[in-house]
């Protein structure tokens, strides 16, 4: 609501082109504190085969407010990453999918920094494997912690943990037969909302949201219109507070996204060696991040040689610029990036650039500006 943000420091375990970073926030309310989990996952290559062998899992946390990561527990259990990240009673749950075996849910408490594992619903595990584990979701209903499954044909289930880390608790409170009833799309359900009549709204992956009365048997269904990509739903509480309460110590810099959009670029021009350039190049990914809307994290590349028609992670992005590439002089204005555009368009230039995706100018007065391609 108020659109400011912070930044956080580099972490000890810097990334590399094409490694993977996972990371979650959460409050601990016991030390009123913010803290943010980073799993970073290096492929290791065996020096004497020549090639990766195995996969190598690093957690770092972070204290908002302080100046340096912190490394934790170790991260092996972390087989596919974080999904579904919920925050629910003081820790950060994710789903954890299991191959051939009974599914888990991994748990952080936040104030102990702990990991620990907790059982998922007794649903039938031996038919959930493959693509059919990417139709399981998890978030928060009603104050708790829920499993969806719709990976069984004709049937959506869903399980909710009556009582916080207890796994006897877990009951299931919907099994939706969509076998016999038109309009139910197949793929992945998130449900949002369960009212006191016993209806519940659920969000689908195809961009609608479905309203179903399991006492009269009926659904309605709402397509969200005008969107071109899928996107993700949250429920959320609004807040006006600023992030300077919410934030320990005094050193930390609070933006804010209205404020930001011109970016210095005064270091384009530096040389490739300096500091001030890296630096620049730095806060160039950091912006161009903050501004994706793609769910790979990709963005596009401004170096000479890729020329903004190829994306990449960000790491590679960063060498790209630091390295002998270097960054295009005449991209000045970041509009593929997040940055507002603020010269007005020539008419009769054309420009091959996507109009949507990571950072992409969406605006189609902008679309075919002549400082695109030079």
């Amino acid at each position: 609501m108020t659109g400011e943000f912070i930044k956080l420091p580099e972490a000890s375990k810097v990334e590399k082109p094409r490694e993977k970073i996972d990371s979650v926030m959460g409050f601990s309310p016991r030390a009123k504190q913010f803290k943010v989990i980073r799993i970073l996952t290096r492929q290791i290559c065996n020096p004497i085969r020549g090639r990766k062998e195995y996969e190598d899992k690093v957690a770092e946390i972070h204290t908002l407010g302080t100046r340096s990561w912190r490394r934790v527990e170790s991260a092996t259990f972390m087989l596919y990453g974080i999904k579904f990240p919920t925050y629910l009673n003081g820790a950060v749950n994710w789903f954890r999918p299991e191959f051939r075996k009974a599914d888990s849910i991994v748990s952080f408490d936040v104030y102990n920094e702990q990991f620990q594992l907790m059982p998922a619903p007794p649903y039938t595990y031996n038919s959930h494997d493959g693509e059919d584990k990417d139709l399981i979701s998890m978030g928060v209903l009603n104050d708790h912690l829920f499993i969806c499954d719709a990976s069984e044909f004709g049937c959506i289930g869903i399980w909710v943990m009556k009582e916080y880390g207890v796994p006897e608790s877990w009951t299931k409170v919907f099994s939706i037969d969509t076998e016999n009833e038109q309009r139910w799309p197949q793929g992945l359900y998130h449900p949002l909302r369960k009212f006191k009549n016993g209806a519940i709204l659920m969000y689908h992956a195809r961009n609608c949201l479905l309203y179903y009365d399991p006492t009269r048997k009926e659904h309605k269904y709402f397509k969200v219109r005008g969107s071109e990509s899928n996107f993700e739903v949250a429920v959320c509480i609004p807040s006006f507070s600023s992030i300077k309460d919410a934030v320990m110590g005094d050193n930390v810099e609070v933006l804010n996204v209205k404020s930001s959009n011109v970016m210095d670029k005064s270091w384009m021009t530096k040389s490739r060696g300096t500091k001030e350039y890296r630096d620049g190049c730095r806060s160039f990914v950091d912006f161009a991040i903050q501004n994706c809307t793609t769910p790979d994290r990709l963005i596009y590349c401004p170096c000479k040689t890729c020329r903004l028609n190829r994306r990449h992670p960000p790491g590679l992005v960063y060498d790209h610029l630091t390295g002998g590439k270097g960054m295009r002089p005449q991209y000045k204005y970041w509009i593929y990036h997040g940055e507002r555009p603020v010269r007005a368009p020539v008419e009769g230039s054309k420009s091959n650039r996507p109009t949507t995706g990571a950072g992409a100018c969406t605006d189609p007065g902008v679309q075919n500006s002549s400082y695109e391609k030079k």
